[in-house]
């Protein structure tokens, strides 16, 4: 088999082209715009742009999923560090800032990446399942809910996304103050900046729910046009990373991040895509993992603002972490 592999709605794409023809479809997978300081990534590269040299229908199934039997399980913040981040973050004057955490899966054999994105395909049917492979036993596999940017030619749609509530709790997620400020921070700061580089846009004004898995999220979807012609990789710069995972002030709150937050994100929380001449879909890569070996990295993140509980943004993590059902 050749590598890299990587999975998508229905195709696979094998291999790697050496040139990319801008006509085909080719992929992109970059960090969160957070230095590394660890060897936690290091078998990924900080950007990937790429081409397969095949593209393939998807891989069925070939078994009902399940994890290898679970050594330990180990969390990066604990409770109490994570409850020291959010007391320090109520007196940094920040309005918001996305607080993550890893946990840890120690297995007595690797998981499959392949069994592992058709299990998260089954259980969320409305958001973008990946799986990049490189090896047989390194991978990065997610089920991401929010969307960066897709683009047609000038046309370009992205969205505001914040606030969670298991599934079932939307009429309380909707008429929670707490979320509606979060989710306006994120909308507010993305009208500012879509205003810079898009025609005259209206707003829509009603806030959505959006299922992802077994959580929803509030909404709000942005059609528009681009003044002129920017590339993705310049799209992706200015939008990225809103505040629906970086925070508002934006470099103040990555200030924050690299300080109090004790992993890389490396590519959780980073941008990936498919990308061709004509338009392109770009996502965050939340709800994600990394496999290496026989351990998996589980990352999930809460936006923190000064109303905030942090026990409350600690189950929050758990019910997202509740997608890979571990």
């Amino acid at each position: 088999m050749k590598y890299p592999i990587v999975l998508f709605n229905k195709s696979m794409g094998v291999g790697r082209s050496k040139v990319i023809d801008p006509g085909k479809p080719s992929f992109w997978v970059s960090d969160f715009p957070l230095a590394r300081k660890s060897d936690l990534w290091a078998g990924l590269p900080t950007t990937f742009h790429f081409q397969p040299e095949e593209i393939l229908p998807l891989p069925k199934p070939t078994s009902i999923f399940s994890y290898p039997e679970l050594i330990s399980t180990s969390l990066s913040p604990s409770f109490e560090e994570w409850e020291r981040n959010i007391r320090q973050f109520k007196k940094s004057g920040l309005e918001k800032v996305v607080l993550a955490r890893k946990t840890s899966f120690l297995f007595k054999r690797a998981v499959s990446p392949i069994d592992l994105f058709h299990y998260l395909r089954e259980k969320s049917p409305n958001a973008f399942v990946f799986a990049l492979i490189f090896s047989p036993n390194l991978a990065f596999v997610g089920a991401t809910p929010e969307k960066l940017f897709s683009r047609i030619g000038l046309k370009i749609e992205t969205e505001a996304l914040a606030g969670t509530r298991r599934s079932g709790e939307e009429a309380e997620l909707l008429n929670s103050p707490k979320d509606r400020k979060e989710f306006l921070i994120v909308k507010e700061m993305l009208t500012d900046q879509l205003q810079k580089i898009c025609n005259p846009f209206s707003i829509n004004q009603n806030i959505l729910i959006k299922k992802a898995g077994n959580v929803s999220h509030l909404y709000s979807g942005f059609s528009l046009e681009l003044k002129e012609a920017i590339s993705d990789a310049e799209l992706i710069r200015f939008l990225h990373p809103t505040p629906a995972i970086g925070g508002r002030p934006r470099d103040l709150a990555l200030n924050f991040i690299r300080e109090f937050e004790p992993f890389d994100r490396g590519w959780y929380a980073g941008t990936l895509g498919l990308i061709t001449r004509e338009e392109s879909q770009i996502y965050v890569g939340i709800r994600s993992c990394l496999i290496d070996g026989n351990r998996m990295d589980v990352f999930t993140g809460a936006g923190i603002i000064p109303e905030s509980c942090p026990y409350l943004e600690w189950e929050e993590l758990g019910h997202k972490q509740g997608l890979f059902n571990l």
